[in-house]
Formats: C-alpha cells, structure tokens, sequence
C-alpha cells in the first residue's frame, strides 16, 4: 500500500493587494501558475497593511483562491482595523533591532506572530513579481523596500531557501544598495526575471553565481478562456487607447511638478494623437482608463480627439477588472498603450498592440516587444525625429507572437520545476 507523501510547503511573499489590474493580474497568474504544482502547498502574505481598498482585492483572492492561507503582514493590526504610518515603522523598526539578535531571543518575537511562523514552516520562500525593487531608481523610501524584503531576511536568518519570481530590475547604481541587494540576491536559490535586459542586470550584479531565467510576466500564466470567434473586418477599425501620467504610477516631486507633469501629458496626447491620424481607415476610439491617476490625461485626450475630429466616434471607458479589460480589447482591432499590463491584456486577448514608452520608465515595456521580436511595435516617444507610425496598417503575423508565449510558458514551467527539485 502506498504511504501518503506530505506535501511541501511554498510560501509567496508580497501579494498585491491593490485595485491596480496589472498588479492582481500578476497575483492571479503567480498563483495559478502556484497551484499548477500538485506536489506543493500555497500560503501567501499580503503587501499592505491597510484592510480597506477599493475593490476589495484580499476578499477576492480570498474567494478564488479558498484551499490558499492568506497572512496580513506583520506590520498590520492584528484586528484588521486601520493603523498609521507611524505605527508601522515603528513594527518595522523593532524587527529591524531584533532581526539580528540570537534565535534564543528572535524566537519568542516570532512565535507571538502567525505569518513568521508560517514563513518559516515553509520548505522555501518566494518573492512575487513585478515592479518591487524600481524604488532604487525612482525615490521610493526605505520603509516601502522593507515592506517587500522582510520575508527574505527572515529566510536568510533561519537559512531558509528563497527565490524571486518575475522581476523587472532597472540597476542598481547607488553604491550601498548595489552592495546590499548584491548580498540578498548572492543567497537566492534562484531569480526569475520578465525581460532579457532584467536578467543582464542581475548577471553582472552576480557574476553567474545564481541560476537565473528570464521568462514572462506571471500575468502571462493566467488560466484565461479562448477568444471569440474574430468577426468580419469592415471599413471602420476599432482602437483602444491606454494612457499613463507619469512613469511608474509616481507624482513628479517637486516645485515644477505641475508643468512637469503638463509637459509629459502633452507630449503624451501629442504622439497617440499622430498614431490615429495615420491608421487609414476610419477609426472608433476608445479611451480605456486602468488607474485613477490617469483620470486627468486621459480626459483631456478625449476632448482633444472631439476637438480634432479624428475619429468617427469616441468613448471614455474606466475600468479596473483585468477580466474586463481582457473582454474590452478582444473588441478591439488594435490597442495603443503606456501601461505595460494593457500590452499583455491585448496580446491575452489576441489583439495586436502598440507599446508606447520612455527610456526612464524602465525595461519592461520595450523589453516585451524585443522578446516577442516585434520591436517596430514599440516606440520611444522621447526620441526625436520621422518614427513609422504606418507601422499600424501593416500586416502582422501576430499567431508567431501567441505561440512563442505558449512555448516560453512551458519553459517557465520546466526551470521552476527543476529549481524546486533541486532546492527543496
């Protein structure tokens, strides 16, 4: 009679628990792609202590993912009730103090807090993907880092095993930070990055100690439903248009913020405006709000699009659901985007895009379409000079894109598999 074979445990660190659909887009793929391992359990810590968030993302992970432990972090009441930053870094500070005393005395910190204990019942220890560590290039403050890293030095303390799913990494140029994340990555059991330009970074930063994959978005691995069938073409093509305020989702700071970020709206509304003009045929827009803070640009590109009369009919569309939004260009013929998640909702839905970026919002962007080998379907808006904004009129074979994704998403597969194996 065969013996019943206990499961190893996986814990994933740093759900985002934002109403920002890139970001639950990567929760939702991380952990189908989790939960596609039946040898394994899945237990999860949130990103933010706060309990009241539009949209509710923790009850919906909660809902879909019930056979999931979902943890507040440590930092969080313990009652779910609201707390100010204050009290947070205050959390953070006595970890910080405690962190490095001996296990005799960190133990009876641990032991009056559910998720270290949970931590550390786990055979090893992931760190979600996304943005996590752009804060090094863009201002984030050091709390917000320890937000993200505590369940890594938590691991590194016990010698627990820990690796890095789906990161985008813009270079560490600050001497002491280039040394410290150098330290953290050197003890990883492996790093899974998005980009090809991601994974030169953290090679050069490792020399190659550290097995290292570049992959997809995890959003990639969402379990999604066939598209419809494609309706007839006619004479009108249907273009949703994705804008952004700023890089990476950040205010400028500053006294000059205001016309900074006037500067970049114009510059914005400017080059998308330029890419309808030259569609050819008629065109019905719409404007596809992902993320409050593009409320302003996005109004003002509508009423720029009515002003010009550019397009046969224009619609301004707010929405948040990435199941919606998939569902929302799958209508289209062709989505225009600054925001990197619209890009791989186009491509779930098996709409051609354009990616639109600048070379301070990082490598993502461009470093999807390099990947994809469509890299004329992504242009830098702060270059000057003729671009081949025709580039929307040709003909692409776009299925060579959606089978290179398939093929890559196997591969995912297959390195995180083996690095279990090897690891746990």
């Amino acid at each position: 009679m065969r013996k019943n074979i206990e499961k190893k445990k996986i814990f994933l660190a740093n759900l985002h628990n934002s109403n920002n659909p890139g970001d639950m887009a990567i929760n939702v793929g991380t952990l189908d792609f989790l939960s596609s391992f039946d040898d394994y359990t899945v237990s999860a810590s949130l990103r933010s202590p706060k309990k009241k968030i539009v949209g509710d993302p923790e009850g919906k992970l909660k809902n879909n993912y019930p056979l999931i432990k979902l943890f507040r972090p440590f930092y969080a009441r313990i009652d779910g009730m609201e707390q100010n930053r204050f009290i947070t870094i205050l959390k953070m500070m006595l970890f910080l103090i405690l962190l490095p005393m001996p296990k005799i005395i960190f133990d009876g910190y641990v032991r009056r807090c559910p998720v270290f204990e949970e931590v550390l019942s786990s055979d090893i220890i992931l760190c979600n993907g996304g943005n996590l560590f752009y804060w090094n290039k863009h201002g984030k403050y050091f709390w917000r880092t320890l937000t993200l890293i505590w369940p890594v030095l938590l691991a590194s303390k016990y010698k627990k095993a820990f690796g890095f799913l789906g990161q985008s990494f813009p270079g560490f140029d600050k001497g002491l930070l280039k040394c410290f994340f150098k330290r953290v990555f050197s003890k990883a059991a492996f790093v899974m990055v998005r980009e090809p330009k991601s994974k030169d970074i953290i090679n050069d930063l490792l020399c190659g100690t550290v097995p290292i994959h570049a992959g997809l978005d995890m959003a990639f691995h969402m379990l999604v439903g066939p598209p419809p069938a494609v309706a007839p073409e006619n004479d009108s093509k249907f273009i949703a248009i994705v804008l952004r305020t700023s890089k990476l989702g950040d205010q400028p700071q500053g006294a000059d913020s205001g016309q900074l970020q006037k500067r970049r709206e114009n510059e914005v509304i400017y080059k998308t405006l330029r890419l309808i003009e030259v569609s050819g045929k008629t065109v019905r827009v719409k404007i596809v709000i992902q993320h409050e803070i593009d409320e302003s640009v996005s109004k003002r590109f509508y009423t720029e699009i009515l002003k010009a009369g550019l397009a046969a009919t224009t619609e301004l569309v707010r929405c948040r659901e990435y199941e919606q939004l998939i569902n929302i260009y799958r209508e289209c013929d062709w989505v225009i985007t600054f925001r990197f998640h619209a890009a791989i909702f186009a491509i779930i839905a098996h709409t051609p895009v354009v990616g639109l970026c600048r070379k301070e919002y990082g490598p993502k962007m461009p470093g999807l379409f390099e990947w994809l080998e469509f890299p004329e379907m992504c242009f830098d808006i702060g270059i000057e000079g003729p671009v081949n904004w025709n580039v929307l009129s040709s003909d692409i074979a776009f299925s060579r894109c959606l089978e290179k994704i398939e093929t890559q998403k196997k591969l995912d597969t297959r390195f995180f598999k083996n690095q279990l194996a090897v690891t746990i």
